[in-house]
């Protein structure tokens, strides 16, 4: 009977606990002012700390408590382990709330021992450097869109000012993918973008905003459009000055201008015509590839050899598809021919008739095996 009464007591006490500690919440769940009985610390609704005054409200703002400062914000809730602008400043919160007063680099940020921390840029020890303006996070390993320039940033926190080459390796966070990548400082902190001369060569280096996509500022290689125009870099960077003949990595050729740029359209060499696709499209590079086999030109239908060369014979050439018939300036035959006294039909894509009755001229037209127009 002892045990039972014991633990009847120990109920009733947790009861009224509880009952007491949660006597400033209302039914709808917020806080009853005038209820709130005990100076000093509470916690609202198992989520965040908050603060009697002495007048019965909470703490709103900065709070001296036992000579350490606080801030509460506007609903009263405690502020901890967080950077917080406030008026003009950068300040930090512990994580026990207490507004920090550490003083030099802790944890990726810059702290002055007042409180604040570090925002924008600031000299130490005739380093530069440049903290996140709402954060405080100082800025490492990598390229960083300030005030409308690209900078470069060590992975000590400072801004590189060696002028040259910087080969830069890291695991992009918001994608966890790693990649490698070449930049060129420019002894200023920032590094080039668009178009740069060093030495005697050209190079192009991505130009963006987005701080995400970190793989577009890099030092361009390979075949790229730029402004509409498709140019070819070597491995190293090097715009291409070369005139004539490249084979990309997939096999096709082009043919090179000489100022970097890549030949579209019509093109006559060593005697003989080629032509390569004009399409301004950087999803199908391929596009500007010098054609072979059967191709459209300006809605005509052409011709070419397999090493582009623009086919002048007259007569017949079959392929996969079928027979065909050339007309001696490149074009490929299509609608009605008469040869030998004999008459063919070729469709809109140079492919003869045969074996079949088909409405031709809006008529039920006949052909035999052998593509002979019957009737």
């Amino acid at each position: 009977m002892k045990l039972k009464g014991k633990i009847i007591s120990s109920f009733i006490l947790v009861l009224l606990f509880f009952t007491t500690s949660t006597s400033y919440i209302k039914a709808d769940n917020s806080l009853d002012y005038n209820k709130l009985t005990q100076d000093g610390w509470f916690k609202y609704d198992d989520e965040y700390w908050m603060f009697k005054k002495e007048d019965g409200m909470p703490a709103i703002g900065w709070l001296n408590y036992k000579n350490h400062w606080y801030y509460f914000n506007g609903n009263g809730g405690l502020v901890y382990n967080t950077a917080r602008t406030i008026g003009s400043k950068l300040y930090y919160f512990n994580s026990d709330g207490t507004m920090s007063t550490k003083i030099g680099f802790y944890e990726h940020r810059y702290f002055n021992g007042d409180g604040t921390i570090k925002s924008g840029w600031f000299k130490y020890n005739n380093k530069w450097y440049h903290a996140n303006q709402d954060s405080g996070y100082l800025n490492e390993n990598g390229a960083y869109y300030i005030n409308y320039k690209w900078y470069y940033f060590n992975k000590d926190f400072t801004m590189t000012t060696n002028k040259g080459w910087i080969h830069h390796k890291e695991v992009n966070p918001y994608s966890n993918k790693s990649f490698s990548t070449w930049y060129f400082s420019k002894g200023d902190g920032t590094i080039a973008t668009d178009w740069y001369k060093t030495g005697d060569r050209w190079y192009y280096f991505g130009a963006t905003k987005d701080s995400h996509n970190l793989n577009s500022l890099e030092m361009y290689t390979g075949f790229k459009y730029i402004d509409g125009k498709l140019y070819y870099f070597y491995d190293n960077g090097w715009m291409c000055y070369k005139t004539g003949w490249i084979q990309n990595d997939d096999g096709k050729w082009y043919y090179l201008n000489g100022d970097g740029t890549v030949k579209t359209g019509w093109l006559k060499t060593g005697g003989r015509w080629y032509y390569f696709g004009e399409e301004n499209d950087p999803s199908k590079q391929n596009s500007l590839e010098m054609y072979t086999g059967f191709r459209f030109v300006d809605e005509k239908l052409y011709y070419f050899y397999d090493n582009g060369w623009m086919c002048y014979k007259t007569g017949w050439i079959q392929n996969d598809d079928g027979w065909h018939y050339l007309n001696g300036d490149g074009t490929v035959r299509t609608g009605w021919l008469k040869n030998d006294n004999k008459w063919y039909y070729f469709d809109g894509h140079g492919n003869m008739l045969c074996d079949t009755k088909c409405k031709v001229d809006n008529k039920l037209q006949s052909f035999d095996k052998s593509g002979v127009w019957i009737g």
